[in-house]
Formats: structure tokens, C-alpha cells, sequence
């Protein structure tokens, strides 16, 4: 290569969550392992900043203070409204120090990046979920000209369906990608019924590297637990998998630590202000893992901790990445009903399927990027 090429990534690159920042370093360094010069647009929706980043703030700067809802949030669950606070901080410096990202750029700055980068890549997350971005067509790449490559790398529409005005931006601007891929396979179907495109169903970001590399940032963790432990990882209320987890423990005589959502209290050991070496780590070093988080089901995948995981009753189509990836490596009997499964998932198994397919989407994500 004589000289790199400049590629811009456009994901949801300010959402706090330990997924979302763990498959964007995922996918930046699976680039940069290819050879290209690659950052992170720091693109500014406002939409996504109020609902992501700034709902546990007093001061705003761009005018959607909202002080007395933020100290209503402080008062009915201090613990909560701080660990945030802290799990937010935390974040920001994994990112500035693992992450190439511009300036801040907003959405009448986007068409100057054309002569910043020759290739763009929007992906992973739920980038084409409209309802996170109030319908930004941003995030189909509609600033980039028509001498610059666009592609998608895993795209998420996260549901199994889209609205009409999805239609309308998908029909009108998937069209002059020059590669698509997607994270699962109903997005595919979508797109190949409504739009006669076709496109790969890739592997989440985080999974194009194995759980040594992740070890890496696992092993910097300060927290670790002497006392074997459950880990509960939830992003939706449990029907089961409290339930279940209690009864493993007592009978095997572990503690339990949560890392939970929002809107989930715990009466076990919560760490709410987790950093993302924390995240890692809790996963790679716990007995057993109970999870309805995606993310929270691959890092035990890749670090070999067994695990069972519950699908979402009251909005079911976030399962559909759970349930892809869990038939993809014949794991779906960890699934969480009124019981759980004890028998032994196959390592073996597991880790060579997955090399496979790791295989498979990076080679995909290499020819897009050279053609």
C-alpha cells in the first residue's frame, strides 16, 4: 500500500454503554490491523446527546438543560445518578486513549469531510434504528460524494421491522453503497425483500478479535474478587434470571455481583460505575455469567465463562442478535425458561465455529475496504 488510505467511522460514538464503546474499539482496531489510517466522526445529533449522554448532567452547553428532571433523577436513586456519572467518565478516558476521534463536527460540517477521508463506514450498533437518531439520515451516509466509497460494517436496524420514512432514507440511499453488510439476518432479509440489495451478515466488532486481545484490557482492572462469583449483567427486568441466579449461588455458595441498567435495582453487590476494564474483567473472572445484554453474552463467549442469558418479553426485538449468534455455536440451551440447562457448553466447539466466522468477516471487511 503506498500510502494509507483515510477512512472515517460514523457510529454512536458518545452512547456510554460498555457495548457500544467496546465494538467501536473493536472495529477501529480491526481497521487499523489492515493498514488504513482510520478515526471516529465525532458527529454531534443533538437528539442522541439528550437521551444518551446528557440525562445525568446539571449543566448542558447546547440549551437542553433540564435541571430540575436531572435532580429528580439524583434524589430517587442517588447510587444510580453517580455511578453513572462516574461510569460516564471512565469511559471517555478508554476512549481518548484508545480511540482516534475528531473534533466535534455538526451536520452542515459533514459534507467537508469528503476531503478529509476516501472511504466511510457506518457501523455497527443500531445505527439504522431511526427512532435512537430522530430520523437523522446521517447515519446512511447521505453527506458523502459520489467519487468517495461508502460501506457498512454490521449495521443494526435493531427490530424486525421499519417505518415507512425508514423506507423512504433506505430506498434512497442504500443504493449507492458499494458494500453492505449487516449484524443480523432479518436486517438482511429486510433489505434484499424491500430493496432487492444484497448484503453479508457479519460478525459484531467485538467478536473480530479473540478473548486474548481482550484480556489485554480484562487484566487492568483494579476490581477483582477474591470470592467466587456470579456476574448479572441486565439492560431489561429479569422474569427468571434473578431467580435462578440466587438459587446457582446458594447452592454453590457464591456471591453475586450485578452490573445493571437504569431502571433495575439490586439488593446484591451493584457496580454501577464500572469502567470498561471492569466490564471485561467481571465477565472473564466470574463462574458464571447471567445476562440479557448482547454484549454481555459475547464477552463471555469469548472468554469462555459459562453463561445463560434470557431474551426481553416486553421488547422482543432485541433478541434477534442473541438468538443469531446463540444458534450460530449451538449454545441455545443456555438459554433462561423457568430452569436452565447445566449441561457443558463445548468450548471446543465454540471457539473453532467462531474462528471460522471471524475469519469469514474479516476477509469481507478487507476486500471492501481494497475494491
Amino acid at each position: 500500500m503506498e500510502s494509507k488510505r483515510k477512512i472515517g467511522l460514523l457510529t454512536f460514538q458518545n452512547a456510554y454503554n460498555h457495548g457500544a464503546v467496546l465494538q467501536m474499539y473493536g472495529l477501529v482496531t480491526a481497521i487499523e490491523n489492515m493498514g488504513y489510517d482510520i478515526s471516529v466522526i465525532n458527529y454531534r445529533n443533538e437528539y442522541f446527546l439528550e437521551y444518551y449522554v446528557y440525562g445525568f448532567s446539571f449543566i448542558r452547553s447546547n440549551g437542553y438543560s433540564n435541571k430540575l428532571k436531572t435532580f429528580e433523577k439524583l434524589i430517587k436513586n442517588p447510587g444510580h445518578f453517580f455511578g453513572t456519572i462516574g461510569r460516564g467518565r471512565k469511559m471517555a478516558r478508554f476512549i481518548d486513549e484508545n480511540i482516534p476521534i475528531s473534533d466535534w463536527v455538526t451536520r452542515e460540517q459533514l459534507p467537508d469531510l469528503n476531503k478529509k477521508y476516501d472511504t466511510f463506514v457506518v457501523g455497527s450498533d443500531q445505527v439504522w434504528n431511526m427512532s435512537l437518531s430522530d430520523y437523522d439520515s446521517t447515519y446512511y451516509l447521505d453527506f458523502v460524494s459520489d467519487g468517495n466509497k461508502r460501506i457498512s460494517y454490521a449495521a443494526s436496524i435493531g427490530k424486525e421491522y421499519i417505518t415507512g420514512y425508514e423506507y423512504d432514507l433506505m430506498e434512497k440511499y442504500l443504493q449507492h453503497y458499494e458494500k453492505i453488510s449487516v449484524r443480523e439476518k432479518k436486517a438482511q432479509e429486510i433489505i434484499k425483500e424491500n430493496f432487492g440489495l444484497n448484503s453479508e451478515v457479519v460478525l459484531d466488532p467485538t467478536l473480530l478479535h479473540n478473548g486474548a486481545f481482550w484480556s489485554k484490557s480484562a487484566d487492568k482492572s483494579g476490581r477483582v474478587l477474591k470470592k467466587p462469583y456470579i456476574l448479572i449483567y441486565m439492560i431489561q427486568k429479569s422474569t427468571n434470571l434473578i431467580r435462578i441466579a440466587e438459587e446457582v449461588a446458594k447452592k454453590e455458595n457464591l456471591e453475586i455481583v450485578t452490573i445493571f441498567g437504569a431502571k433495575i435495582k439490586s439488593k446484591h453487590k451493584t457496580m454501577r460505575d464500572a469502567s470498561i476494564e471492569d466490564f471485561l474483567g467481571l465477565i472473564k473472572n466470574a463462574k458464571y455469567t447471567f445476562v440479557t445484554s448482547f454484549h454481555g453474552l459475547v464477552f463471555s463467549i469469548l472468554f469462555n465463562t459459562p453463561f445463560y442469558y434470557e431474551l426481553a418479553k416486553s421488547i422482543p426485538n432485541n433478541n434477534s442478535r442473541l438468538i443469531d449468534l446463540c444458534s450460530m455455536l449451538g449454545v441455545t440451551d443456555r438459554e433462561i425458561t423457568d430452569k436452565i440447562s447445566h449441561k457443558e457448553i463445548d468450548w471446543n466447539f465454540v471457539n473453532s465455529t467462531l474462528e471460522a466466522k471471524r475469519r469469514e468477516s474479516l476477509d469481507w471487511l478487507k476486500k471492501a475496504l481494497e475494491e
